[in-house]
């Protein structure tokens, strides 16, 4: 909880940082290298799988606390092409009770592809698509027992935003991305036990991210 609570207070100050810095008078070369870092809140929407007892993916958890990284390459012409990936804890729908310990990860990694509408202006909105792949996991553990899910499968990306020119070649901004994703894979261990099996009714879920990102552009 103090974890999930530090991730949410450092994600208002960046976005308060976004609202707030002050901008050079001029803005940095649009072409080069850009390096990021990704700050957001993911809401989850539709099923786990389709099959008449799987269950939503909003049962499971209420919310992901996310940590991204981007590594892109920005063309003059506005186009971006580069990796990126996130990291992301996930709370758990629910009351846990206090002799057990709960809790969930969400990992993801892909391409990403965007257009810059304004590479060389103080505020350039841009908007892209995504490929890659997504690992998630619920646990839950008493003592040295412990229980645990983990669904993978591969997901597309649809993303937008805008970058403000904040000082020298930081950058800062405000973006939203829906994954849409599919698990092709259910992973469970129970105890030293571990079992593989492919899912055969799949479904499609959501993830809406909502957040902050900065970047520094060489």
């Amino acid at each position: 909880m103090r974890r999930n609570t530090f991730v949410l207070r450092l994600l208002c100050l960046c976005l308060l940082l976004v609202c707030r810095a002050a901008t050079a008078e001029e803005a940095v070369s649009p072409s080069g290298l850009n390096v990021g870092m990704r700050l957001s809140y993911a809401l989850p929407v539709g099923l786990t799988a389709g099959g008449p007892e799987d269950p939503y993916l909003y049962d499971l958890y209420s919310g992901l606390l996310s940590l991204g990284v981007d590594n892109s390459w920005l063309f003059a012409s506005g186009l971006e092409v580069g990796l990126t990936g996130h990291y992301a804890f996930a709370q758990i729908k629910g009351v846990c009770p206090d002799s057990l310990d709960c809790g969930g990860r969400n990992v993801q990694v892909g391409a990403l592809a965007a257009w810059h509408f304004n590479p060389t202006g103080r505020t350039d909105p841009w908007a892209g698509v995504g490929l890659g792949y997504e690992w998630t996991s619920y646990v839950i553990a008493e003592g040295r027992q412990l229980e645990e899910s983990r669904l993978r499968g591969p997901k597309l990306d649809l993303q937008g935003g805008f970058d403000r020119h904040l000082v020298g070649s930081l950058w800062g901004g405000l973006f939203s991305t829906l994954t849409v994703g599919r698990y092709d894979t259910l992973q469970v261990r129970l105890g030293n036990g571990l079992g593989t099996e492919s899912i055969h009714d799949r479904a499609l879920h959501f993830w809406f991210f909502m957040g902050a990102r900065f970047r520094l552009r060489s």
